[in-house]
């Protein structure tokens, strides 16, 4: 049943460590959930059901194109950030996507429940091929850290 197994990617085109397998009958379904948390390799697994439409839109996201081929970015050019020093601020998120427009106020920064920075961002990009560009960035240094660079919606 090769043509039922499919793979979900991130939007680097990288497997995501998702994947969705459809199987012929219930009995066959059962037989896959009873490997739940076996291991495949030195990793476990979890199994369990999903609907069709689950699949289909873990598919759909995974496949976006209205950014560009493979990208994954909507329209809105929204990235998140991830990894950023705690003392950063939007400043700094600027300098890092310096030569890309970023929407005024387009910064938007993340704090824990205490007020203490997550060292996350959302960053909205004035066109969706700007949040493109952005992502180019993905591992690129912010002081001593990498930053994460990731499409969102």
């Amino acid at each position: 049943l090769e043509d039922g197994v499919h793979v979900v990617n991130t939007f680097e085109g990288r497997p995501s460590g998702t994947v969705y397998v459809e199987v012929e009958t219930q009995d066959d379904a059962n037989n896959a959930i009873a490997k739940d948390r076996e291991k495949m390799g030195k990793r476990y697994i979890e199994v369990f059901e999903a609907s069709r439409e689950e699949m289909e839109r873990d598919m759909e996201s995974s496949n976006r194109t209205r950014g560009g081929p493979g990208t994954g970015v909507d329209e809105d050019g929204v990235v998140k950030l991830r990894g950023l020093p705690f003392g950063a601020n939007k400043n700094d998120v600027t300098d890092f996507f310096s030569g890309l427009e970023i929407e005024d106020n387009g910064v938007l920064m993340l704090f824990d429940y205490q007020g203490r920075p997550k060292g996350e961002c959302f960053v909205q990009f004035r066109a969706a091929d700007s949040a493109v560009k952005a992502l180019e960035r993905n591992k690129a240094s912010m002081g001593h850290r990498y930053i994460e660079v990731f499409p969102s919606s």
